[in-house]
């Protein structure tokens, strides 16, 4: 199997980090990798009534937990010996991941899955199918 030229990895806060990124990591060759880390902070609801300063304290707040992330997962892979690109979006995670590969031309992009079950999968759907689904490339669930 070729290695990937780009890898977009797909990161929050519930995702197994350290797990993810040495899967990406590696499935890439030294001499020709590109590690985009995103991480989608979904902020307010709209339909939730209250004043916009509410709505922007929310928003800031989500942005510096996605920014958090991604700066945790910068340093295990620079101690891998990979310097990755750090992308911060706004909205529907499993849109914004696919949106990104698509963009940067990814040939792999590599997502945790929390191993919800049932009625709470059912209900809050997976992030990491709906990648699966929709991506313009291969995809890689990682456990």
């Amino acid at each position: 199997m070729p290695q990937p030229e780009i890898i977009v990895v797909g990161l929050d806060a519930h995702t197994p980090i350290q797990k993810v990124l040495d899967a990406a990591i590696d499935r890439t060759r030294p001499d020709a990798r590109e590690l985009v880390l995103v991480s989608v902070s979904a902020g307010p609801e709209e339909s939730v009534e209250m004043d916009e300063m509410d709505h922007d304290a929310l928003r800031d707040a989500a942005r510096m937990d996605a920014r958090l992330v991604l700066e945790r997962a910068e340093a295990h892979c620079r101690l891998r010996g990979v310097g990755p690109r750090l992308v911060v979006r706004e909205g529907n995670p499993a849109v914004e991941i696919v949106t990104l590969a698509a963009e940067v031309g990814a040939s792999l992009v590599v997502v945790g899955s929390r191993g919800r079950k049932g009625v709470v999968k059912t209900l809050l759907g997976s992030v990491s199918a709906d990648v699966a689904r929709r991506a313009p490339c291969s995809v890689l669930v990682v456990r």
